[in-house]
């Protein structure tokens, strides 16, 4: 199967608002950043989203939440995207609540010819929201679950620091989990456990036979009063039955009665309310007759009219308006000329009089000055930290030999030869560690000093910078000023005339309106008379109605009424009694089926231990050869693994060290240790820092090739593991791992180590 990593989206998980990582195809891709960036954080996403797996230190989806998101505002998730053979697959993971609750999706679709992403949708969804559901099918389809991931896939720091440091027991447990071995390490734990429990409850396991027959005693009794009441019970029903016909007979002849005089207290209301409306329509007509003839007579002393239409006056207005507003809109924008050409005038003004340079050439001259200057400390700053770390590389390879004089029994570090006056050697190589320090110390003053004086510098360009803007803009900002004064002049003396036309446009439209107001009055009042009209003859017609309705219903008293009232309060009285009655024998089945079923139960209980007491005796049996099998099993799986273990990383150690070491070698306790090339076997735990990480990172990317039938799976991350390695080192070490893995290797460091050597560089800032 292959398996390669297309992207990763996190939104709002750790460190990362919103984020997104794309790894180069094939080859190395490099992923750096100072500690607390959030390098990690992507690939504790990927173990997240794939199988629920929680970074270190971590119990609840919701400590995984960015501290500086709110919820109900922001979405919390992260999605995956595989390649998984000729398909690409999907995986979202979402948190869903406060408390942590997630919910997660898978999709997947064929690969498409441009090797772009293929579209999502329902036809491509796998499995339900449901995190038990995908999870599952994730595993089928990656055919691994999240231990063969974190040990296949996943490569990190603690793992490989645990594989060098820790003792031969631990070390012993750490190949254990990585290779699945641990599986049958605890499932021997766990027989050995279950064969100790089985013989204790032996020992307590008792059968009560006396109780037994008690209980089939009570079960008869209890069966045999539960009969009893239910012929009881149906007797009863059919009382409630007949309670309950009785009511809802009187209960519906009392609705019938209820509505009919209902239905006439409503007749008798409308008819009430119509009476009023026709009175009040009748009133309202006399007022509108009286106002339009008011109108009338108003219309008749109007005279001449007036010169243009409301339309034409209305036109007219307008365009005086408009006109005005483009005027006041140019001068609008001449005052804010004029208003920033000021300010930027003052400001050259303020910029040259306290500045002690007022010519141009000079200040153009300064400037160069001090660029010369910036040009000089950068130089100073780069030969001093270069000779630095040429006096630090000599300081540790004199620390080195003068480690290797005091614990090597006098032995040479170089040439392995005895030394003759020890002390002698290393006064002399003391001497020059102090004097590289010495020279480390003054550098480092020089180098301090030059950087204090860039930003200084630089400041000052920025002056010289203001001050020669200052000088080439001032005169062409005086002239931009005098010509939008002379504009403004202009554009005041065109508003004015402007004005005038709006005033008189204005006086006409006032007459204009007059006229046609009292026009629209006296039409709306007619419309309105012969409105209420109308509705004078509708409501005669719905009196009219309402009076034959009346006619036609059923009289029915309020005596009537109140007395089939009193008939239903009764029927439904007699029901609830009887009602009462069906539920207290009811309660009392109840209360004799739960006794019955307890004892039931009891019996069961009983039969069953007798049963279990036959059933431990055999696991009792079947426990002790269980056992050794299990043991036998993980032994040969050691015996297999390791020496497989070996051969792998014999051959990864031998790349990482130029040949310096030959083989790394894991005894049957797990002692582990290096064969130089001359032969000789030096223990791990002897190593210097960066040959130990060598061997350690040799080691584990060994597991994975076990795992994986001899080659690394086509995706392998690498979580800081090179922390301990020099540039050198580093560099065989990554164009080792690209040739075994011969597909697609993420590395995560804390700085540009391996830069030259990544297909892709991505950058992680805090």
């Amino acid at each position: 199967m292959s398996i390669s990593l297309r992207s990763v989206s996190l939104s709002n998980i750790r460190h990362h608002e919103n984020f997104l990582f794309e790894p180069a195809s094939e080859g190395v891709t490099a992923i750096r950043g100072a500690t607390g960036a959030g390098k990690s954080s992507i690939v504790d996403s990927v173990a997240w989203v794939l199988f629920g797996v929680k970074p270190r230190g971590v119990s609840k989806n919701s400590a995984i939440m960015r501290d500086q998101a709110k919820w109900g505002e922001d979405k919390f998730f992260a999605s995956v995207v595989l390649n998984v053979d000729d398909t690409v697959m999907k995986v979202e993971r979402r948190i869903i609540s406060k408390s942590g609750s997630a919910e997660c999706d898978v999709w997947e679709a064929p690969e498409t010819e441009d090797g772009s992403d293929p579209v999502f949708s329902d036809d491509t969804h796998k499995a339900g929201s449901s995190v038990t559901s995908a999870e599952i099918y994730i595993r089928q389809r990656l055919k691994m679950d999240s231990k063969g991931f974190l040990a296949a896939v996943l490569v990190q720091q603690k793992q490989v620091d645990s594989l060098v440091t820790a003792s031969p027991s631990e070390r012993a447990q750490v190949i254990e989990k990585l290779t699945g071995i641990s599986s049958a390490t605890a499932a021997l734990k766990k027989a050995r456990e279950e064969s100790t429990s089985i013989k204790k409850s032996l020992a307590s396991t008792s059968v009560d036979e006396d109780e037994a027959t008690r209980l089939h005693k009570e079960i008869e009794e209890l069966s045999s009063k539960i009969d009893s009441n239910e012929e009881k019970l149906i007797a009863l029903r059919v009382s409630e039955q007949e309670a309950q016909s009785n009511k809802d007979s009187v209960s519906c002849e009392y609705n019938s009665a209820n509505e009919s005089y209902e239905q006439q207290e409503s007749i008798r209301q409308k008819t009430s309310n119509a009476k009023a409306q026709l009175e009040s329509l009748r009133s309202d007509l006399d007022e509108t007759v009286t106002r339009k003839n008011d109108l009338k007579k108003e219309m008749k002393s109007l005279s001449g009219g007036v010169v243009s239409s409301l339309d034409e006056a209305q036109e007219e207005l307008s365009s005086a308006r408009s006109a005005r507003s483009v005027l006041q809109r140019d001068l609008k924008e001449i005052d804010s000329r004029l208003s920033d050409s000021r300010e930027n005038l003052s400001e050259f003004e303020r910029i040259l009089s306290i500045s002690s340079v007022k010519d141009l050439d000079a200040a153009i001259k300064g400037r160069q000055k001090t660029l010369d200057k910036i040009d000089e400390a950068k130089s100073v700053i780069s030969e001093s930290t270069a000779s630095i770390r040429m006096h630090e590389s000599e300081e540790r390879k004199l620390s080195k030999a003068v480690d290797a004089l005091t614990g090597g029994e006098g032995t040479c570090p170089t040439c392995l030869q005895k030394v003759d006056s020890i002390s002698v050697v290393l006064d002399k190589l003391n001497k020059e560690i102090e004097e590289c320090q010495n020279s480390v110390g003054e550098l480092k003053k020089k180098v301090t000093g030059a950087k204090r004086s860039v930003p200084r510098l630089q400041e000052t360009v920025g002056k010289y910078d203001s001050l020669i803007e200052a000088i080439e803009n001032r005169e062409k900002t005086a002239e931009s000023i005098k010509s939008d004064e002379d504009e403004r002049v202009k554009v005041l003396a065109q508003i004015k005339v402007a004005e005038t036309e709006v005033k008189s446009a204005t006086k006409i439209l006032v007459k204009a309106k007059e006229q046609d107001e009292t026009r629209r009055k006296y039409e709306s009042l007619l419309d309105r008379a012969s409105e209420i009209s109308d509705r004078i003859e509708q409501q005669n017609a719905e009196i009219d109605r309402l009076s034959n309705q009346s006619k036609n219903t059923d009289v029915v008293s309020l005596k009537k009424v109140q007395s089939l009232r009193s008939k239903v309060d009764k029927a439904v009285e007699a029901a609830h009694k009887a009602g009462l009655a069906v539920v207290e024998v009811e309660s009392e089945q109840d209360v004799l089926r739960a006794r019955l079923e307890s004892s039931q139960k009891t019996v069961e209980r009983l039969d069953k231990e007798i049963e279990k007491y036959r059933n431990m005796l055999r696991q009792a049996e079947e426990s002790v050869s269980t056992t050794g099998l299990i043991e036998r099993f993980r032994e040969a799986r050691i015996e297999d693994s390791v020496p497989v273990i070996e051969e792998y990383a014999s051959d990864l150690i031998s790349r990482f060290t130029s040949g310096k070491f030959v083989r790394l070698e894991i005894d049957k306790k797990f002692n582990a240790s290096v064969v130089l090339a001359d032969g000789r076997k030096r223990p791990v735990g002897m190593l210097s820092g960066g040959e130990m990480s060598a061997a350690a990172i040799a080691l584990r990317i060994a597991i994975s090739m076990l795992l994986n039938g001899g080659t690394s799976r086509n995706l392998i991350i690498l979580d800081e593991v090179l922390v301990s390695q020099d540039y050198s080192r580093a560099e065989a070490i990554i164009e080792t791992i690209k040739e075994v893995c011969k597909g697609q290797v993420v590395v995560i460091a804390h700085n540009d180590s391996i830069d030259a050597h990544s297909d892709k560089v991505v950058e992680i800032t805090a």
